[in-house]
């Protein structure tokens, strides 16, 4: 029991009305569970393993006098207190009066699915359990119940809403807006200026907009994110059309379907188990905050657990569990909102999500923004009051002495509130680039619909931002850098080996001799001892291709058993094999024994005697019970099994062939064949067939049986039966029949990805089930392994105490496994030189690490450190890894700092791809797998997709650096300075704050956000990853970049175009330096008074405006490449770099600067005016001078890479 938290729990006052107010919530956040599988001989899968589950700390938020948390331990509370609940309910139904229950309570309290005997739930339900529904009834019924989804909570839209417009800038632009529009009136009264009504009207404008953009964003994201769920399996197997299995939909479940559960499985509604295999265990972590299964049962009532509660007992599986290990058999009754998830989902608020890299990264740059702003804001405004104190003291002490002829006798009048208001909101509007979070926003959502494009679906941005800087790969081998089409290639009998083809022939040619083929024994027990089954609602349809070759047949099943179960039906038809068979008691894989286990009896259908000849040799038919015709024992099923039972045994061979002492030979005695003693020479005529198949890359399975005595099993006593069959595989004694290899091909494009991530400085990192040779050939196949050199445990060293040669010598006496495996491979091994610091010296040669799941059980810290090192160990193999060994391996290299991905797509990996920083999932493997994973790789994608997330990811931090390199000099150092001059130097504020607004929000955004199509420059997987915790988006170097270079640029050539402008007009620079507003007469009459001068600063602040608008088009072309050449780099006539919509948007932001130049009536009001033409094309003929001087920069930075110029780059 989860001990109670401060609950969301909120009942409604009207508790009589029989409801409860739901708390409101954005969506569910839950923490799935986690768990194993893998394949026989140890490799992942997709149907079986364990399961863990990661709790999350609770966080917990104050919102007036309620309180909220994470859901991920809300859920369990809720779960917990609804079962406290019923249980209350349950003691008070006898000796009190019943007292006004809430309404789920009491719902819950009636429902009696799990007290019933299966035959009333068929009646209830009107189905059955062996045949299920028909097509029509699930037709109407999906319409009568609805469909199988939860409906959509409400969203608290009032505190979006709020969000969209104060979030950023947003806030600073409001209060802005506010003070602009006061300062206008009452406080500009009696005569208010409009151009402060103007800026007011502009500034609220711009905060309305940004909302709108934020809203839309949000929008879209939404639609982002619903159709990721929409293309995102969720389908499940039920029975059918009278017990045809068949795939449909989750959402397609209707009350008396019959589903099919198999390790690794959600359980899409709540069910009612009706058939269980002996080891069918769930995880409700998701529900009740435990993270140990619980054994599932089909039994009712309190014979399946010590509680009548619906939501504890063991023969009913909720709704968004996992079932972690065996198979099952169950009725849905209930489904959607009827579920209990569907109810207590109702009652779970979720808090807002923490900010991920790059929010925090933006909020880092906007609070350095608002700080300097604030500063300079309360720098100005001081150093204007003590310059006027000091001044009008001056002036005084010089009037008393009659020498200040030469001193202004008026000091400045602007200090007035509201030109002190005006002047503040000034310099925010100068150094707040409005423009960003459009920019950023729009590169986001640009990015992910990119990446969408790719098939590469990402559950969050943060998944997106952290892909940049991973740094370690840890790849699942089966389905991931292998095709999953896994096939037999060979297979053996005794110490005889075929090629599948020869072995088909040879079944052929026996079928009319008087006995079968041996080969059937081998067939017998790939077939039997196996989960797969064939699609046998896909065999009533058309089974030819266009070119009229036959479809292969369809299989349910992991891959290995898929494998097995074609090669059995190739050597002979399985159905009427399997038929005769009656399963008695199966022990499922399990990734610790490596092995499957399948007891079987004979059924009595007259034909026991040819049925048990497939399965045995002449000799020992005679001599059981299975050939007697007239045997006494009734038919199954049986308090005991009254007959001998045939037990099939299948897995790993190192772990089998221990266990084997006998073999079958092919070619001698009666039939074909005969039983003879496993002798040490014929153990290693198989130990050596094992390990060829192996080092080619083939995964060898070891098919072995059995017979077990009358009475050993009991029948339908799954628990006592399981006990027994370990006793009986513990015990040995079994004949080995043969040897099966199977081939997973690499993918056709893995090798070329190995070497893209290789220059990217990512590790690739291989972590499989699989044997270890098997693990290393495939890994050279791959290129994943590129080098001769490989080492092993022992040489890895204890302790920096140690020394290496003394380690030498003790592995040179007992050679490890992987010098072992290196030798059989014709490996150079590369020892390592005297240790000297912290670390052992790094190997002369560059050498791969192998390493098994038992080596891990032995490895320190130290050691450790070594295999995390990538200067030791660039390349590693772990082989024969389990599931808590993959995540302590993603662990390991994240406390050294290591950025992880992990991917996988079964049940056993999923406590790994949770762990990683980002989990990547395939979208055909386990539900639980998809569910742990942070980005899934839709179907058509392929681990090429990874090279393509990492690249998308790189590009998405490059791009917002280059957005924000483009923003500042424009959008906030050249706004600042007229400002600064204005406020200190006495000089006109020479771009006014109207046209600041406009260069932030319109001519520079559209620009900025065209970069977010900018496409990765040449080096981009050239680089090393970048480190979460060191690389800034705005560091000092793009400061610097953004300032001291461009920026300051731009502004000393804008001055000097605005200024040499008032000089061609008759406006000398001396009669503005100092004024502050006050002129001399003689000089205003030169000018046509106060309105001419007025008029042509307008125009001059229109040249300002021009001047920096047709800079920033060089500026564009700049910032498209941090170090290579723009002719490197073009931005057309190259498909690989061109981003066309630069042109587009350089003539839009044109555009959009004109019409507020041009337009009469905004002159008027704004105090804008037109520009001659030569103001135009003076500031191109500099802006090439601009792309000039940083074309010679990045020169510099690619010639001296150790140079200060590229310690400064940005």
């Amino acid at each position: 029991m989860v001990v109670e938290n401060t609950l969301i729990w909120q009942k409604a006052d009207d508790e009589e009305k029989g409801g409860v107010r739901a708390s409101r919530h954005d969506r569910f956040a839950l923490e799935k569970g986690e768990g194993s599988d893998e394949n026989d001989d140890g490799s992942p899968s997709s149907s079986s393993g364990g399961a863990r589950m990661r709790n999350r700390s609770t966080r917990q938020r104050s919102r007036s006098s309620r309180r909220s948390i994470d859901p991920s331990a809300a859920l369990p509370i809720q779960y917990r207190t609804l079962s406290q609940d019923i249980d209350d309910a349950e003691r008070q139904r006898k000796g009190e009066q019943a007292k006004a229950k809430d309404a789920m309570v009491s719902k819950f309290e009636a429902i009696d699915w799990h007290k019933i005997s299966s035959a009333e739930l068929e009646k209830r339900l009107d189905t059955s359990i062996v045949a299920g529904l028909s097509a029509d009834t699930a037709k109407d019924r999906l319409r009568a119940h609805g469909a199988n989804a939860i409906s959509p909570l409400p969203n608290p839209w009032f505190g979006k809403v709020v969000g969209y417009f104060f979030k950023g800038f947003g806030s600073i632009l409001a209060v802005g807006g506010i003070l602009v529009f006061l300062s206008w009136k009452p406080l500009g009264e009696p005569a208010p200026a409009v151009a402060n009504l103007a800026l007011g009207i502009v500034l609220i404008a711009v905060f309305l907009i940004q909302a709108a953009f934020n809203g839309w964003q949000d929008w879209s994201s939404s639609r982002v994110m619903q159709s990721i769920t929409a293309m995102l399996p969720a389908s499940c197997h039920v029975f059918r059309e009278n017990g045809t299995q068949t795939e449909i939909a989750a959402a397609d479940l209707v009350p008396g379907d019959v589903l099919l559960l198999t390790a690794g499985d959600r359980i899409p509604a709540d069910v009612r188990y009706v058939r269980v295999s002996h080891d069918m265990t769930v995880d409700r972590a998701v529900l009740t905050g435990e993270s140990k299964p619980i054994k599932a049962s089909a039994s009712e009532g309190r014979t399946a657990s010590a509680s009548d509660n619906y939501l504890e007992t063991n023969c009913i599986g909720l709704q968004g569990t996992h079932c972690v290990t065996g198979t099952a058999r169950a009725v849905v009754v209930a489904t959607g909102d009827s579920t209990v998830f569907g109810q207590i989902a109702k009652l779970t608020s979720t808090p807002k999500a923490g900010l991920t890299t790059m929010e925090r990264e933006i909020l880092r740059f906007v609070l350095l923004i608002f700080v300097i702003m604030v500063t300079w804001i309360v720098v100005l405004v001081a150093v204007w009051y003590v310059c006027l104190f000091l001044c009008i003291l001056i002036a005084l002490v010089y009037q008393a002495l009659g020498r200040a002829g030469w001193l202004r006798k008026a000091h400045p009048d602007w200090i007035s509130v509201p030109m002190l208001i005006v002047s503040a909101v000034s310099v925010a509007i100068a150094y707040i680039p409005e423009g960003l979070p459009i920019a950023t926003t729009a590169s986001l959502t640009i990015t992910a619909n990119l990446m969408k494009k790719h098939r590469i679906l990402c559950k969050s941005l943060k998944t997106v931002e952290t892909l940049g800087a991973v740094s370690v790969i840890c790849s699942d081998k089966t389905g991931t850098l292998t095709k999953n089409k896994m096939y037999v290639t060979d297979c053996s009998l005794g110490v005889t080996t075929y090629t599948t083809d020869e072995a088909v022939l040879l079944a052929e040619g026996a079928a009319a001799s008087a006995f079968p083929s041996p080969l059937n024994q081998l067939r017998a027990g790939a077939g039997l001892c196996n989960t797969a089954e064939f699609d046998t609602a896909a065999e009533d349809k058309d089974d030819v291709e266009a070119n009229g070759t036959k479809k292969e047949r369809r299989i349910f099943g992991n891959a290995t058993d898929q494998a097995a179960l074609r090669l059995a039906d190739r050597l002979g038809p399985i159905g009427e094999l399997r038929a005769a068979w009656t399963t008695v008691a199966d022990l499922a894989f399990d990734s610790k024994t490596k092995y499957m286990a399948t007891a079987l009896a004979l059924d009595d259908t007259g034909n026991n005697n040819s049925m048990a000849h497939q399965c045995l040799t002449h000799g020992e038919v005679v001599d059981s019970t299975f050939g007697k015709a007239n045997r006494s024992a009734p038919a199954l099923p049986l308090p005991a099994v009254q007959q001998n039972t045939l037990l099939f045994l299948k897995g790993a061979p190192d772990m089998l062939l221990d266990k084997c002492t006998r073999i079958v030979q092919a070619g001698v005695g009666e039939g074909g064949s005969s039983v003879v003693a496993l002798t040490p020479a014929t153990r290693a005529a198989v130990q050596q067939t094992k390990d060829t198949w192996s080092v080619e890359g083939r995964r060898v399975i070891l098919v072995a049986r059995k017979i077990l005595a009358p009475g050993v099993l009991v029948s339908g006593a799954a628990a006592k039966n399981d006990e027994r069959l370990k006793s009986e595989v513990h015990a040995g004694a079994f004949t080995l029949i043969g040897l099966l290899a199977l081939m997973d091909p690499p993918r056709d494009e893995i090798h070329d990805v190995m070497q893209t991530l290789r220059g990217a400085g990512i590790r690739s990192v291989m972590v499989t089930g699989d044997f270890g040779l098997t693990a290393l050939a495939i890994a050279r196949q791959c290129g994943m392994v590129s080098t001769r050199a490989v080492h092993g445990m022992a040489d890895l060293v204890r302790s920096p105490s140690k020394s290496v040669g003394a380690s030498s010598e003790k592995t040179d006496a007992a050679p490890s496994a992987a010098r072992k495996w290196a030798a059989k491979l014709h490996v150079a091994r590369a020892d390592a030189a005297p240790m000297d610091h912290h670390l052992p010296p790094t190997p002369p040669q560059t050498t791969a690490l192998l390493l098994t799941g038992a080596d891990l059980l032995k490895v320190n810290d130290y050691q450790w450190d070594q295999i995390c090192s990538a200067t030791h160990y660039p390349e590693i193999v772990f082989a024969r890894t389990t599931p808590d060994q993959k995540l302590r391996i993603v662990r390991a290299f994240q406390a050294r700092g290591a950025v992880v991905a992990m991917t996988g797509d079964g049940v056993n990996d999923a406590p790994a791809l949770k762990a990683a920083d980002v989990g990547i999932a395939l979208a055909g493997g386990s539900d639980i797998a998809v569910e742990a994973a942070d980005m899934v790789l839709l179907g058509g994608s392929t681990f090429a997709s990874v090279v393509a997330a990492v690249r998308y990811g790189r590009l998405v931090f490059d791009n917002m650096k280059k957005i924000i390199a483009y923003l500042l000099p424009a959008g906030s150092w050249s706004e600042f300075w007229p400002v600064f001059t204005n406020v200190i130097l006495g000089l006109p504020q020479i771009l006014s704050s109207f046209l600041m607004i406009i260069i932030c929000c319109f001519t520079d955004c559209i620009a900025a956000i065209v970069l977010a199509y900018e496409t990765p420059e040449a080096d981009l997987l050239l680089r090393p990853p970048r480190n979460l915790r060191t690389t800034r988006l705005v560091n000092w170097q793009l400061m610097f970049h953004a300032y001291g270079f461009v920026g300051m640029f731009e502004v000393v050539l804008s001055f000097t175009m605005a200024y040499w402008y008032l000089v061609r007009r008759g406006v000398p620079f001396g009669e503005l330096w100092l004024s502050f507003g006050n002129y001399d007469a003689a000089f205003l009459a030169t000018v046509d008074g106060l309105d001419g001068l007025t008029a042509r600063i307008n125009e001059a602040s229109s040249v300002y405006f021009i001047t920096l608008v047709v800079l920033q088009w060089f500026n564009l072309m700049a910032v498209r490449t941090r170090r290579l050449s723009l002719f490197q780099h073009p931005p057309a006539f190259n498909k690989a770099t061109q981003n066309l919509l630069l042109f587009p948007a350089i003539v839009l932001s044109l555009g959009i600067a004109v019409i507020w130049l041009y337009i009469p009536q905004l002159q008027v009001v704004l105090g804008t005016s037109g520009v001659p033409a030569e103001y135009y094309f003076l500031p191109m003929a500099l802006g090439l001078g601009l792309l000039g001087l940083d074309e010679a920069r990045k020169a510099s930075v690619r010639r001296w890479p150790n140079g200060l110029l590229a310690k400064m780059a940005w």
